[in-house]
């Protein structure tokens, strides 16, 4: 997903952030460093801010976002001082009030964290043009990381549920 070294992945939006690697917090950009790369060469990497959240909005997806399913991987620097990384939709990627959270992410400090979440919260009304964000700060100190990866959308057939708790037993 992320090929090249950039302020932003190619079509997607920040919002709340400077882009570049300067002194200025929160930061979202592309990384190359290898401790917060799970898979090829690059992730997607938010620095905190105490104060201001910062959000990394996908390009149109152009499917009702309410028949998806998100996949990622992510990994914090530290689980006391890192932000809070949250998934959800924004109805304007000029506007973060609009941002409304679906699902938050426990912090774990240098361990990769494997994440699914099935979009169906996302109400009809906007699930054709709202925008899926990552959302990232909040924690109590500046300069603390994330990295994204492995991030993947999937179409989910509802009318075939997924499988959970099975067991097998032997029987006479």
């Amino acid at each position: 997903l992320f090929r090249s070294r950039a302020p932003a992945p190619n079509c997607w939006a920040i919002l709340n952030a400077n882009t570049g690697t300067s002194s200025t917090y929160p930061q979202v950009y592309v990384n190359n460093s290898a401790i917060y790369v799970k898979t090829g060469s690059k992730s997607l990497y938010f620095k905190s801010s105490s104060t201001t959240y910062a959000y990394a909005i996908f390009p149109a997806i152009g499917m009702p976002l309410n028949t998806l399913r998100i996949t990622f991987s992510h990994k914090e620097e530290s689980e006391a001082n890192s932000g809070i990384l949250a998934v959800g939709y924004i109805t304007d990627p000029m506007d973060a009030s609009t941002f409304v959270e679906l699902a938050q992410y426990t912090r774990l400090t240098k361990i990769w964290q494997d994440e699914e979440l099935t979009l169906s919260g996302v109400p009809a009304a906007v699930a054709n043009t709202a925008r899926l964000a990552f959302r990232y700060g909040g924690g109590p100190n500046n300069n603390y990381f994330v990295g994204i990866d492995d991030i993947m959308l999937q179409e989910v057939d509802f009318s075939c549920p997924g499988l959970t708790d099975i067991s097998a037993t032997t029987g006479d």
